[in-house]
């Protein structure tokens, strides 16, 4: 239906990291998946591919709030500040369930918060439900470089 998406995951959890890069690599399209493990070393790198346009900008980014640097909070806000990165669509995929950080998430323009499942199985299945919805279901907007 759509063509293959590129997907910047922040996350610094190696199992998560493990986890995710599997199931994304055997799901349902071939989707092209770059790990970036903290905010700063993410925000630089959407950054140089704006300039550069090496490989385009992602067409979705998998966010954990927990990570070094720059916290998501801080991520988030800067990503939706910049107006090149603002229509990239951003999960909010994280340990916490806590109110303020839900609230203070969507205050940011997130698109959606999941909380991390706590196994392996309901883990795989909500990467599973992120790729359907995200790259097969919803139309993104075009990667356009301003």
């Amino acid at each position: 239906m759509f063509g293959v998406r590129n997907i910047l995951l922040v996350e610094d959890n190696e199992i998560d990291i493990a986890i995710i890069k599997y199931v994304l690599s055997s799901g349902e399209r071939d989707n092209k998946l770059m790990v970036k493990k903290d905010g700063a070393e993410a925000l630089a790198y959407l950054q140089e591919e704006y300039k550069t346009q090496n490989g385009g900008l992602p067409d979705l980014i998998i966010l954990d709030l927990n990570i070094p640097s720059i916290s998501g909070i801080d991520f988030l806000k800067q990503t939706k500040s910049i107006s090149y990165l603002r229509r990239i669509p951003i999960v909010v995929l994280t340990a916490s369930d806590i109110d303020w950080d839900v609230s203070t998430t969507y205050d940011f323009y997130a698109n959606c918060f999941i909380k991390k499942p706590t196994n392996t199985e309901d883990m795989v299945n909500v990467i599973k439900n992120i790729e359907h919805f995200w790259c097969n279901t919803v139309q993104l907007p075009p990667n356009v470089q301003f």
